[in-house]
C-alpha cells in the first residue's frame, strides 16, 4: 500500500495574536463609544431640567402679570401696602433689598404658588412675588396728585422655577429666578 505523505507544519501563533490585537482595539472603540454616550445623556439631561425650571419661571411670572390685569378689570388698584393674591403684603420696604438673591428668604414664603398639572412632578411648584413699586405721572397725563387719570402704576413680578434634580443634600440643582417691571394705567 501507498501512504499518503503528511506535511507538518509549523505555526508560531502568529495569528493568534494578530486576532487578540484587533479585539482589543475594538473593546477600546467600543468601551469609549460608550463613556461619550453616557455623558452625552447627562448633558440632555441637565439640559431639560434646567428648562423645566426656566418654563416653570416662565408660567409664573406671566401668570403675576395676570394676575395684577385681572385687578384692573375688576376695578381694583394696588399700591405699596396692598394685599397680594396670597393674601401677603410686600411694599416698597422689601422691594429695594434684593430679597429675591437669597434662595432662603422669607419674602419667597409670600410667593403665590401656581399649581399645575404639568408642574405635578416637580417637588417645589413655581412661584410668583408681587411687589407695587409706585405711581407715576405720564406725559399728556393729569400733573394733579390726586387724580388717577394719566399714571401708571409700577409692579415687579419675581418668579421662580425649579427643575427635578436634586443634589445629594436634597436641594434643588436647577433653580431659575426670573423678574420683570409691569407698568398698568391707572
Amino acid at each position: 500500500m501507498n501512504a499518503i505523505p503528511r506535511f507538518q507544519s509549523k505555526q508560531n501563533g502568529a495569528a493568534l495574536v494578530i486576532s487578540l490585537v484587533i479585539l482589543l482595539g475594538v473593546t477600546a472603540i467600543a468601551v469609549s463609544s460608550m463613556h461619550g454616550s453616557s455623558v452625552q445623556q447627562k448633558v440632555v439631561a441637565n439640559y431639560i431640567d434646567d428648562d423645566l425650571a426656566f418654563q416653570a419661571a416662565e408660567i409664573a411670572l406671566r401668570e403675576g402679570e395676570t394676575w395684577i390685569m385681572d385687578q384692573k378689570a375688576n376695578g381694583e388698584t394696588l399700591g405699596p401696602g396692598d394685599t397680594l393674591p396670597n393674601g401677603n403684603v410686600l411694599g416698597v420696604e422689601e422691594a429695594s433689598s434684593g430679597w429675591w438673591v437669597d434662595d432662603d428668604s422669607t419674602a419667597w414664603d409670600k410667593g403665590t404658588t401656581i399649581s399645575s398639572a404639568v408642574f405635578s412632578l416637580v417637588d417645589d411648584p413655581p412661584l410668583y412675588v408681587v411687589e407695587a413699586l409706585g405711581r407715576t405721572a405720564i406725559a399728556g397725563g393729569s400733573k394733579d396728585a390726586t387724580e388717577d387719570s394719566g399714571k401708571l402704576s409700577f409692579y415687579r413680578i419675581t418668579s421662580r422655577g425649579v427643575g427635578l434634580a436634586k443634589r445629594s443634600d436634597n436641594t434643588a440643582v436647577h433653580v431659575v429666578v426670573l423678574q420683570t417691571t409691569f407698568s398698568m394705567p391707572l
